[in-house]
């Protein structure tokens, strides 16, 4: 997906670069840098928001429908959130 492409996606679901990181559960400075060309937009989601807007999703849906909470694995006993276990791997921690 290309950065002119996220941004009409954007405008078409009619949120902005803050409200669509809320929604995708990222920076908002990482949707600014999708927006600008300066990071790849990750095919998860390009995907999410291609279906989005072929489905006529609204972005309030899309919250109900995806935010509950993440079942653990049977093999999860690291409490630190989601978002930063990407850290861990990459043996930031």
């Amino acid at each position: 997906m290309t950065s002119e492409e996220y941004r009409g996606l954007l405008e078409r679901l009619d949120l902005t670069q803050v409200a669509a990181a809320r929604m995708l559960d990222i920076d908002p400075r990482t949707s600014r840098y999708y927006a600008l060309g300066e990071y790849p937009v990750p095919v998860k989601i390009a995907g999410i928001l291609r279906l989005m807007a072929k489905f006529d999703v609204e972005p309030d849906e899309f919250w109900k429908m995806t935010k509950r909470d993440r079942p653990k694995d049977e093999d999860d006993d690291d409490d630190r959130p989601a978002s930063n276990r990407h850290r861990l791997v990459a043996g930031q921690y």
